[in-house]
């Protein structure tokens, strides 16, 4: 049995990201710590002992949180969680006529964990069986689409910015860096690509391409509004990120992996074992010879081995080089890897900056790639004071990347599930048929139906300073 409070503090406080129950809170202070491991330092402790800890802001909507979630991970009763969105997303579908799920790379590989299955182990088959069968969504696309189109957007700024002198890209697929830096670090915000993040890019194509070119031809919807998207991520910032009005709420709702895999285990009471996990990953589609029955579908299914490892620290800056390597028709050679700055707190993940550096077609490209709140924070430092030379920055919130993230299942061994989970991503990218997102000729057939100012509109985004109240409510 958890411990019980020995306070009498109730309510709720919560942003788009995070929960706090203050009736459950046991005055552990272990968020204080996480918080404060990740270089934010939102809460503050009560002078009083086990009382639960305060907000230095007053609100969590007026704190300089970043929604990175990582207090969630840690709290040993649940009295911080992701916020939860199952019964909105319930709510709000119920009139639709279509309902889309869209799976980030990182989340086929936590989602058995809350059904006790081995840490790592690859259940995407389950997982989208499981949306169908149980929250009722018609068809489930692939995030991992999202990922190539991200690289090459971040890869063409990225040769751009190189050419011109102006200085390294910061990658924007972590929402909880760009809520970070749109709040601390305002003068960089002209150095962050412009690409939308992996799932805001696969929701923009859905509902502003696929479903006028295929779902309202075929007489299946009237319009737009008769589709609801959500996507099922790693990320508790996600939630936010979704809220943005530059996104044009193309994602109707986000749900984090925990929260659909704790409904189902709870709620539903389903269970899902190893032998279930090899059925649902054998079975066939009907008429098709070779398509599997609960395989992402059409046409957002075919992706690159580097679009999977997105979901782990130097993911993104790898599929850089990739496609640079596929676009000058070059191997990567000489790769270096240096250790700037680490991070180490025990009992916690070692965060780290390092600087990765190769050659391609005899140029040099450098990459500084850094995980967790202090070293994100460090490395944001190091390029705004000019300390450090590279030509992409790779910022993830989360220590070990989006496969730690604030939104996947609690478990024990923590250091060890982040780097199981890496080498099941690893082995995912090597069992695809190509490795760079040059290679998808899907994405191209995409891309190359558009005009320049449609991909403009479709495909990037901006960001602006933003007050300390950051994480508007929902």
């Amino acid at each position: 049995m958890p411990p019980k409070p020995q306070h009498d503090v109730t309510g709720v406080d919560y942003n788009n990201a995070i929960m706090i129950d203050y009736a459950k809170c046991i005055g552990c202070n272990m968020c204080i710590k996480a918080c404060d491991v990740q270089g934010i330092g939102v809460y503050k402790q009560n002078e009083k002992p086990k009382y639960p800890p305060i907000v230095k802001l007053s609100t969590l909507f007026k704190s300089d949180c970043i929604g990175c979630g990582q207090c969630a991970t840690i709290c040993p009763v649940d009295a911080i969680a992701p916020k939860n969105n199952i019964e909105i997303y319930k709510n709000e579908s119920a009139s639709r006529k279509v309902k889309i799920a869209l799976i980030a790379p990182s989340t086929r590989v936590a989602f058995g964990d809350v059904f006790g299955l081995p840490i790592g182990t690859n259940t995407i088959y389950s997982l989208i069986r499981m949306l169908k069968q149980y929250l009722g969504f018609d068809y489930v696309f692939d995030v991992n689409f999202g990922a190539d189109e991200t690289t090459v957007i971040d890869t063409q700024e990225l040769l751009h910015f190189k050419h011109e002198g102006r200085g390294p890209v910061f990658t924007s697929c972590c929402p909880a860096w760009v809520n970070l830096c749109e709040m601390k670090y305002p003068e960089l915000l002209p150095q962050v690509s412009t690409a939308k993040s992996c799932v805001a890019m696969v929701a923009t194509l859905v509902k502003r391409r696929w479903v006028q070119e295929y779902l309202i031809p075929k007489g299946i919807v009237s319009s737009v509004d008769d589709v609801y998207v959500a996507d099922i991520m790693p990320c508790t910032a996600k939630k936010d990120e979704s809220m943005r009005p530059q996104l044009n709420r193309d994602v109707d709702i986000c749900l984090t992996v925990r929260e659909v895999a704790e409904h189902l285990y709870f709620l539903h009471g389903t269970r899902l074992t190893l032998e279930e996990v090899e059925a649902d990953a054998s079975v066939l589609r009907p008429g098709r010879s070779t398509q599997k029955k609960w395989d992402f579908d059409e046409p957002f299914n075919t992706v690159s081995g580097g679009s999977h490892i997105f979901g782990k620290t130097g993911g993104v800056a790898e599929t850089c080089l990739r496609f640079i390597s596929y676009l000058k028709k070059s191997p990567i050679e000489n790769l270096r890897e240096e250790l700037i700055k680490e991070f180490k707190t025990p009992g916690q993940l070692v965060q780290t900056v390092k600087l990765v550096s190769c050659e391609i077609a005899g140029e040099t490209y450098r990459a500084l790639i850094s995980h967790g709140g202090s070293a994100i924070n460090a490395a944001a430092k190091m390029v705004m004071n000019k300390e450090i030379e590279c030509d992409v920055v790779e910022q993830m919130a989360c220590p070990g990347g989006c496969q730690n993230g604030g939104g996947m299942p609690k478990i024990k061994g923590k250091k060890e599930a982040v780097l199981t989970r890496a080498s099941t991503l690893d082995v995912l990218d090597k069992k695809e048929r190509f490795a760079s997102a040059g290679e998808n000729k899907t994405l191209w057939g995409f891309n190359g139906c558009l005009t320049e100012h449609e991909a403009h509109d479709l495909l990037h985004t901006h960001y602006q300073h933003r007050p300390v109240e950051a994480l508007l409510p929902q």
